[in-house]
């Protein structure tokens, strides 16, 4: 056999061109056979999020708030329409508009007989009453639960596609309403969001008074003096507590329609 080419192709002076070496990334193979070795069938992804998500954004069209003009933080609440004209308060007879998340009217669910759908059963001394958004969108179950022997109980309930639970105005200080009648509900704010596991988010509110208030001032005129009780009606963010140890489930792993304050408390 002649090796004389092949050795004088060895000894041959470099072209100048050198053909990138690539070294293949290592693979992990399974063996085949009895299946002793499997593959893991479910994904794990880490969530980035410590705490319940708040979104503080800017609109240059908005309003005064407690952190100044146009400045506002991302907390739901169910509020009466506005923009036609003053409520009414007239819920018996549905004389006003909610509005849901300040985006969409809510407008009542009807029955087979034109007639509004509403449950006395489900929850003891509650009526509830049923809304869509008149443009449906999130798919949500919302309801509106009345206490049938206090006018001034009332209260609402979101339950989302992701079975999270979503209540507002569950008590007077996550209410915005006439401090003369407490029926006069005119918004109800973020109370507590609770999901299928126990895990619940409690929001606190501080109402509005009249400390440190220069009365001399033009903004001032015609609200009444300081203790006057119509300063006490506006509503502010006082604190968020999540992280609870204990899941707020009842005996049989459920959650319940109802949660006792004194249970919320404990935990927080």
């Amino acid at each position: 056999m002649d090796t004389t080419q092949s050795h004088a192709d060895q000894n041959a002076a470099p072209t100048g061109k050198q053909q990138p070496s690539a070294s293949p990334l290592p693979s992990i193979t399974l063996p085949e056979g009895g299946g002793a070795i499997q593959s893991m069938g479910e994904k794990f992804d880490v969530n980035p999020t410590t705490g319940t998500v708040l979104i503080f954004s800017y609109n240059s069209g908005s309003g005064n708030g407690p952190f100044g003009f146009g400045w506002s933080l991302s907390l739901g609440s169910i509020t009466r329409k506005t923009s036609r004209g003053i409520p009414q308060y007239l819920d018996a007879i549905e004389s006003d508009t909610f509005v849901f998340a300040g985006v969409e009217d809510l407008v009542p669910v009807l029955q087979d007989d034109s007639s509004v759908w509403q449950d006395s059963d489900s929850l003891p001394g509650y009526s509830i009453k049923r809304y869509n958004p008149r443009i449906e969108g999130p798919f949500s179950r919302i309801e509106r639960c009345s206490n049938e022997s206090d006018l001034g109980d009332v209260w609402w309930r979101v339950t989302d596609a992701k079975n999270q639970l979503t209540v507002y105005g569950s008590n007077t200080q996550s209410r915005i309403y006439d401090p003369k009648d407490p029926s006069r509900i005119f918004e109800w704010l973020t109370s507590k969001v609770r999901d299928q596991k126990g895990k619940v988010t409690w929001f606190r509110y501080n109402e509005e008074d009249g400390a440190g208030v220069d009365l001399a001032r033009a903004h001032q005129q015609n609200r009444g003096p300081v203790d006057d009780v119509g300063r006490r009606s506006n509503r502010y963010i006082k604190s968020i507590v999540y992280g609870n140890l204990e899941p707020l489930l009842d005996p049989v792993g459920n959650r319940p329609q109802i949660l006792p304050p004194e249970r919320l408390r404990a935990t927080a």
